[in-house]
């Protein structure tokens, strides 16, 4: 019966331990998980402003094929971090990038009738993304 209650005590003991270490492993997981969503949607924004930037190169060098490519793998960045960030309640954010998605595609319209004034409406667009990351910060 000794032996039943001091296996019974090692038992609980060894439970406590690994409900202690779990709930001590969790302590600082939210935290963490917040920064690197932060960091994936800042990664996000600033890969979808290159691709837009590319594009405004390839319009200056006439080169319409390759800018519609950009800007059309610069579209799904953009609507996943306007997603992210409505999610995270930041709507004033998300508005903005909401905008700059509609540029780019007003933008994808005129480049693909071969209108040289996309570079106009990029520049917008560039211009609106960067006032909806710093306003981000």
């Amino acid at each position: 019966m000794n032996y039943v209650k001091i296996a019974l005590y090692i038992l609980i003991g060894v439970l406590v331990a690994l409900l202690a270490g779990f709930l001590w492993g969790r302590a600082g997981r939210s935290a963490l998980q917040a920064q690197l969503d932060d960091a994936h949607l800042r990664f996000d924004l600033a890969e979808g402003r290159a691709d837009l930037l590319a594009a405004r190169v390839d319009l200056f060098e006439v080169n319409f094929g390759r800018a519609s490519q950009r800007l059309e793998a610069a579209k799904p960045l953009l609507r996943d971090a306007a997603s992210r960030l409505a999610g995270a309640e930041r709507q004033d954010t998300a508005a903005r990038v909401n905008a700059v998605m509609s540029r780019v595609e007003q933008a994808q319209q005129q480049v693909g009738r071969l209108d040289q004034s996309a570079n106009t409406r990029l520049g917008e667009a560039i211009l609106l993304l960067e006032q909806a990351t710093a306003a981000g910060k």
